[in-house]
């Protein structure tokens, strides 16, 4: 039945001769999503690890993604604030760890290629750029792919 109704939807079928990145992005936002809910509702571990994996896919697919992660600390800040238990710390170093694991992912999508690069080491092409690549945060090196 969910196969029908995939087939025969509009945005599908019209898109479907394009290479988008849009339902990648669709997708693994709502799995990201799904794996974070489950990991705070059950507390395993195993799906604070998959939220961070999906995470990671999401970034690989399209850069803004990168909007998912205040996003999913605010759904985060709002679960814990809502079940009154207190799990603050829990929930930080959860967010924590599945950021890191979602940074190894995005780096491992594009080969680990400029990894720990500095902002030096980019093309500028604003000012605003080139002034803080200038600085002394130029040297500092990123834990992003180039």
């Amino acid at each position: 039945m969910a196969l029908a109704f995939l087939i025969t939807e509009p945005n599908i079928l019209a898109h479907s001769g394009f290479v988008t990145t849009d339902l990648g992005i669709t997708a693994f936002t709502f799995f990201t999503f799904a794996a974070l809910a489950t990991w705070l509702r059950t507390r395993a571990r195993r799906w604070m690890i998959a939220s961070g994996l999906l995470f990671g896919m999401a970034l690989a697919t399209k850069f803004t993604a990168i909007l998912l992660a205040p996003i999913l600390a605010v759904a985060g800040l709002l679960w814990v604030w809502m079940e009154g238990k207190g799990r603050w710390l829990e929930l930080v170093k959860g967010l924590a760890v599945a950021g890191l694991i979602a940074l190894f992912v995005l780096n491992l999508a594009y080969g680990f290629s400029g990894t720990f690069s500095s902002l030096r080491s980019f093309t500028p092409e604003s000012q605003s750029f080139r002034d803080r690549a200038a600085s002394a945060y130029g040297g500092v090196p990123l834990p992003l792919p180039r």
